[in-house]
C-alpha cells in the first residue's frame, strides 16, 4: 500500500529484487517508481539538471510521427507540467494496467523499470517534450505479445482514465487517445 506521501509501505506484500511486490496477487510498483524516473531521464538531463532540449525529431516507425503534425499537441507537453507530470501519469498508468488480471499474461517477464521509463519517454515525446524515444517500430515490439483487441481496449481505457485522474482538459484527452487510437493497428495482432 503507498502513504498519503505515495511511498510504499514496506510492511505490506512482499518485494522482489527489482522493487515490484505482489499484494492479493497483482504486482505493483514500489521503489522500481524511482528506478523508472532515473532511466526515462537518462540522457536528457545536462550537468545542471535541467531537460536538455530536443533533438531533431526522428519518426517512431509507426503512424504516431504523422498523427503527431495532424493533432497539433505539440505544445502539451509544457501544459502538463513537463516530464515530472507526465512521468506520474504513466505511473498512475501502470499502476492500473500491472492491477487488471486480464492484462497480466502481457507483463509476465518483462522488466517493468524499463518499460515505464520507456514509456515516459514516448508519451514525453507525443506530447511535444523531449525526443529521447530510442525504441524500435511499435509493430515489431507488441506482436510476438498477440494482443487481442479487447486488451487493447482495455488498456487504452486505463490511459484514458490516469489522464482524467491527472485533471489533463477533457478535449486534450481526446486528442492523445485520437494518437492512441492511431497506432491500433501497429498493436493489435490477435482477434
Amino acid at each position: 500500500m503507498r502513504s498519503a506521501s505515495g511511498h510504499c509501505n514496506p510492511v505490506s506484500g512482499e518485494r522482489n529484487a527489482e522493487g515490484w511486490r505482489r499484494q492479493n496477487g497483482r504486482r505493483t510498483a514500489c521503489r522500481a517508481r524511482e528506478r523508472a524516473i532515473r532511466l526515462a531521464t537518462a540522457g536528457e538531463r545536462g550537468g545542471s539538471g535541467e531537460i536538455a532540449p530536443a533533438q531533431a525529431r526522428p519518426s517512431l516507425n509507426s503512424g504516431l510521427a504523422d498523427s503527431l503534425d495532424r493533432t497539433g499537441i505539440m505544445q502539451l507537453y509544457d501544459k502538463y507540467g513537463g516530464f515530472a507530470a507526465i512521468s506520474h501519469i504513466v505511473h498512475a498508468f501502470y499502476d492500473k494496467v500491472l492491477a487488471a488480471p486480464s492484462l497480466d499474461p502481457y507483463f509476465h517477464g518483462v522488466e517493468m523499470e524499463a518499460l515505464i521509463a520507456h514509456q515516459t519517454r514516448v508519451l514525453c515525446k507525443v506530447l511535444g517534450g523531449p525526443d529521447n524515444y530510442t525504441g524500435r517500430a511499435m509493430s515489431k515490439v507488441h506482436q510476438p505479445h498477440h494482443i487481442s483487441a479487447a486488451a487493447f481496449a482495455e488498456v487504452a481505457a486505463m490511459l484514458q482514465e490516469a489522464l482524467e485522474e491527472a485533471q489533463v482538459e477533457p478535449d486534450d484527452v481526446a486528442t492523445i487517445m485520437g494518437v492512441v487510437a492511431s497506432v491500433r493497428g501497429d498493436v493489435v495482432s490477435a482477434p
